[in-house]
């Protein structure tokens, strides 16, 4: 159990040396079933994949793709027996968008993706308070699996 103490701490440093402008708290949840399959924590990182990607594109239009531009993203995957799969994330976005705008682009991108479930929560990030839920041990089975490094994006 140490070491999994000493990988948490190591990765709430890394979140708190992320330049973050104006970050947001988001959770996305998913639909446990799909087309006859499963979901797995595999398919989890496909669908964020295909959310990050329709949402960069939303933002930054043809330079998402062109210049590589993205919104910087720190998801983290929880699951359990009790508890269905949900993404956990701190989402940066830019400042050209109102919170309107952004919640939009996001309910719209969550929505085009195969797993999506209707619920999405927003909120701004005031202090450290996200970065240690979403650190936390519980709900998370295999704690180095849960952080999604695939689709880590920082700028």
């Amino acid at each position: 159990m140490g070491s999994f103490k000493q990988f948490r701490q190591e990765f709430i440093k890394y979140i708190r040396a992320i330049e973050w402008t104006n970050p947001f708290a988001l959770t996305l949840t998913l639909k446990q079933r799909q087309f006859n399959k499963s979901l797995d924590v595999i398919q989890v990182s496909i669908t964020l994949r295909h959310f990050l990607n329709r949402l960069n594109r939303a933002i930054f239009g043809n330079a998402s793709k062109r210049y590589k531009r993205s919104i910087q993203f720190v998801p983290v995957i929880e699951y359990g027996p009790d508890t269905r799969y949900h993404v956990h994330a701190i989402i940066d976005y830019p400042l050209k968008l109102n919170e309107t705008t952004l919640q939009s682009k996001l309910v719209s991108a969550w929505s085009n993706t195969d797993y999506e479930y209707n619920h999405i929560h927003l909120q701004p990030i005031h202090n450290d308070g996200w970065t240690d839920y979403i650190t936390k041990f519980n709900t998370k089975p295999d704690y180095a699996l849960s952080i999604d490094w695939e689709n880590v994006r920082r700028q």
